[in-house]
């Protein structure tokens, strides 16, 4: 990517030192130049944004999954206690 912003700023300055092109002409390749630069700049950040976005979705994704299988663990866990708990109460009636 720098490379490339680089390149393209180099470009606009051998434009701008151009001695055989006339102001409007130099004016024309240095915006167009200039708004490669920020295309491509802003197009990488917009992709990063994304990507970043999909992982946290990934990664929350993961997460909601782990936590229902320790919900349902935990029901499980807490049904078995009950269970338990009331036979336990009727065994201590007399």
């Amino acid at each position: 990517m720098q490379d490339e912003i680089i390149k393209h700023t180099k470009k606009i300055y051998k434009t701008a030192k151009e001695p055989k092109h006339s102001l409007t002409e130099k004016l024309k390749e240095i915006s167009i130049e200039i708004f490669i630069i920020v295309f491509a700049v802003s197009l990488s950040i917009w992709l990063h944004g994304w990507s970043e976005h999909r992982h946290e979705q990934q990664e929350v994704k993961e997460f909601l999954e782990d936590l229902k299988v320790d919900l349902e663990k935990d029901v499980h866990d807490l049904e078995k206690q009950n269970s338990y708990l009331t036979n336990t109460a009727e065994g201590c009636k007399f």
